[in-house]
């Protein structure tokens, strides 16, 4: 009945441990102002997304060309791709800027309004200056965006799932703890069964992390915003890589250890006692 408890209580604590881990790590993205920030910056930092986020805004650009501009703006769409891409680069300071005041407002219960027209100018001015067929002066129409006042719902949601990480997680490792306490192996052996589902749960997310953005941009048809999609997810899922890498070690460690250090012998204990 013990060796039932013991096991039955591992496979919860690795049960519990996997959407913990995952809470915490969309909660390490969510939580504050300085995380979203944080990796919108690295995705704004990010060579190749830059590079699909040029590719997909003129592209867009060309779709609404007037016909007759439209196979010679095809002719320079790499030119014109990189110069856009170069012109992401140049605004990100500004676009981050934007997005940090409209998060910062959407958690503190605010209202607030973006405005994304100087960063959309002058990245047409780039692409302007490589091709003149596109427009000096970009369609600005779309470019500001109004938030209100949320009730706070936001602010509670990011709150809830930040401490209600931390608890699942702790329940996790307590379960984990009651397994060794459960466990008859001597010393070190007992953090075997803790560490194979540390580890299971760090292989877990680290699979998942791995697979995540090719599922994001496999889910869109259009091939521009699948590769800003898998882009963006490249960047995103690097929290639960780094956080079910570190799972994955601490329960690689612990089945090291529990199968390298082999546990004094009675005899060798009651001979030092003697001496």
């Amino acid at each position: 009945m013990r060796a039932f408890f013991k096991y039955a209580l591992a496979v919860l604590a690795a049960l519990v441990l996997i959407p913990g881990v995952g809470m915490l790590s969309g909660s390490l993205l969510l939580g504050n102002v300085d995380a979203v920030t944080g990796t919108a910056e690295l995705v704004l930092s990010n060579e190749q997304a830059r590079e699909s986020m040029g590719e997909a805004f003129t592209d867009h650009l060309i779709e609404h060309a007037n016909p007759q501009d439209v196979a010679p703006l095809r002719n320079d769409r790499s030119a014109l791709a990189e110069a856009a891409a170069l012109g992401i680069q140049q605004q990100a300071p500004a676009i981050l800027a934007e997005l940090r005041k409209g998060y910062s407002a959407f958690i503190h219960d605010s209202s607030a309004t973006l405005d994304f027209a100087p960063m959309l100018q002058g990245i047409q001015a780039r692409m302007h200056a490589v091709n003149p067929r596109i427009p000096a002066k970009a369609d600005v129409s779309n470019a500001t965006v109004s938030l209100s006042a949320n009730t706070g719902t936001a602010l509670v949601l990011i709150v809830l799932s930040v401490s209600v990480s931390w608890f699942i997680i702790g329940a996790g490792l307590l379960m984990l703890i009651g397994v060794a306490l459960l466990s008859k192996a001597p010393g070190m052996r007992k953090g075997l069964i803790p560490g194979i589902c540390l580890a299971i749960v760090g292989a877990w997310w680290l699979a998942s992390g791995i697979l995540i953005p090719s599922r994001a941009s496999g889910a869109l048809d259009d091939p521009n915003t699948a590769a800003v999609a898998r882009s963006v997810a490249d960047v995103v899922t690097r929290q639960f890589l780094i956080i079910g890498g570190i799972a994955l070690t601490i329960g690689a460690i612990l089945i090291v250890l529990a199968l390298v250090i082999k546990p004094r012998s009675p005899a060798l204990d009651r001979a030092s006692l003697v001496a």
